[in-house]
C-alpha cells in the first residue's frame, strides 16, 4: 500500500542527528521515508551503512505498526461509507 503521508517521531529525528556523518544522516532519512511512504527500502538492506541500519532496525517495527493502523482505519472508514450509503452487498 502506498501512502502519501506518515508520521515522522522526534525519536527518529534524535536518532539520525547522533549519526557520525552527513551521508549516513541523509542515507537514515531516505530509508525510513521510501519505507513508511512506499513499503521498500532504496538501497539493499546489507549496503546501509551499520550506524543507518541500527536506525532503521528500531524505526521498522514503529513504520510498520502505523501502517497496519492505517490500513485497518482506511478498511473501516470504507466499510462506514458503504454502510451510509447503503451500498453494502446484500447476503
Amino acid at each position: 500500500m502506498t501512502r502519501t503521508q506518515f508520521t515522522f517521531y522526534d525519536s527518529f529525528q534524535k536518532t539520525i542527528e547522533n549519526l557520525p556523518t552527513k551521508k549516513a544522516k541523509l542515507q537514515a532519512y531516505e530509508t525510513i521515508c521510501s519505507y513508511a511512504l512506499y513499503g521498500t527500502l532504496p538501497y539493499p538492506t546489507e549496503s546501509l551503512n551499520p550506524s543507518v541500519a541500527a536506525v532503521f532496525s528500531m524505526a521498522k517495527p514503529i513504520l510498520d505498526r502505523a501502517r497496519s493502523r492505517a490500513k485497518a482505519a482506511k478498511e473501516q472508514n470504507d466499510f462506514m461509507r458503504q454502510l451510509v450509503s447503503g451500498s453494502l452487498p446484500q447476503e
